[in-house]
């Protein structure tokens, strides 16, 4: 038997990550001859497209071996066509297979492919709702001063060039980057904000999950300047320098009022947690805010699911300077992100929306949600 934990980890088919699983997993064995395998995870995927780790169990539901689901020399080709070939509506796009963008269609895709499992026998699915019901998320708008308006419409200006260029020559590369210096600049100019909300909580007796994606533009000035006013702060940056878990500890014993991490799962900040010794976590309410927005609607909801958990109720709040472009990105991903279902949601519309937005639409989806450590 296998448990394969936060299983959306496996929903990329290029990745080594992937060709390791495939082979643990036995996908090129009959049914009978792979292990049986428990997929769990509060965030499956953005679109069917995004579950080939349940091609087993799809193949064996279908009748079908598993070479109808997936190829070895191209992981992920079978899978698109064997779920196109049993009725979900797929397109061709730039990069390849992707999702019809008819909203009645994808509910009917999401039903169809619930079913396979779902409706078996016994069930092959099974599905819990998380009885405190989905994080209060909401937007959180700052008012730049006039000397931070005109270096934020400066570095955007900049922006702009750099991926008309790239757009104009097609380099993929050149665009990314791009993105990821405005993404990295536009959050520096804000950290000012970030910090004085942060002190507020804290004055009302809350500790603040701050949740950040850069380091040197994000994580590190929040911290110092906190530090600065006098604050304890718990840091988990995933750098060798700090030990986690201590850190996590100083957040969950109260020692430490503000907890700053890049990480988005695998760590629980939440009131009440059980710690070793018997001991208890604080009770003092917790709030959390994105410095940035996440892109990644399975990204947001993994991070804020550090404090909103075990029937504790923690409201999340992004923040995104007035007036701006961040201020349309981060209203589509409000959306996307509290709307996104316990199952699979249709965050990939939202996702081309912050592309389009942007004028990143002709770069790879993955360029909007990964390489921004």
């Amino acid at each position: 038997m296998i448990i394969a934990d936060e299983a959306h980890a496996l929903r990329r088919t290029t990745t080594k990550r992937w060709k390791l699983w495939a082979r643990l997993s036995r996908h090129s064995h009959p049914h009978d001859d792979a292990p049986f395998v428990i997929a769990t995870t509060a965030t499956p995927g953005h679109t069917p497209l995004e579950l080939p780790y349940l091609a087993p169990a799809y193949a064996q539901a279908h009748h079908e071996p598993m070479a109808r689901w997936t190829s070895v020399k191209q992981p992920g080709t079978d899978f698109a066509a064997a779920l196109e070939r049993h009725g979900v509506a797929l397109e061709k796009g730039r990069y390849g297979a992707t999702w019809t963008t008819d909203a009645s269609r994808r509910a009917e895709d999401l039903a169809l492919v619930r079913g396979w499992l779902e409706d078996s026998q016994p069930p092959a699915m099974l599905h819990r709702a998380a009885p405190w019901g989905p994080v209060p998320i909401s937007g959180m708008p700052v008012a730049l001063t006039p000397a931070e308006r005109d270096a934020y419409e400066a570095e955007w200006g900049e922006f702009c060039r750099e991926m008309d260029i790239a757009r104009r020559g097609r380099n993929t590369a050149k665009g990314r980057a791009a993105l990821l210096r405005f993404r990295q600049k536009a959050g520096l100019i804000r950290v000012d904000s970030t910090v004085a909300w942060i002190a507020q909580q804290v004055e009302a007796e809350r500790q603040v999950a701050c949740s950040v994606e850069f380091v040197g533009t994000a994580a590190e000035p929040i911290t110092e300047r906190l530090r600065d006013a006098g604050l304890e702060i718990a840091t988990i940056y995933g750098q060798d320098r700090f030990d986690d878990e201590a850190e996590r500890l100083k957040f969950q014993t109260g020692e430490a009022k503000v907890c700053v991490f890049t990480t988005v799962a695998s760590i629980s900040l939440h009131v009440g947690e059980t710690l070793e010794g018997g001991r208890q976590a604080s009770t003092e309410p917790r709030v959390g805010v994105f410095h940035q927005a996440r892109f990644s609607g399975i990204a947001g909801r993994q991070v804020t699911g550090r404090t909103h958990r075990d029937h504790q109720v923690s409201p999340w709040h992004i923040a995104y300077a007035q007036d701006t472009v961040e201020e349309q990105v981060s209203k589509v991903m409000v959306e996307r992100i509290a709307a996104a279902s316990d199952t699979v949601g249709g965050d990939t519309a939202g996702l081309t929306g912050v592309a389009e937005l942007l004028g990143a639409d002709w770069l790879p989806a993955t360029s909007l949600t990964e390489g921004s450590g």
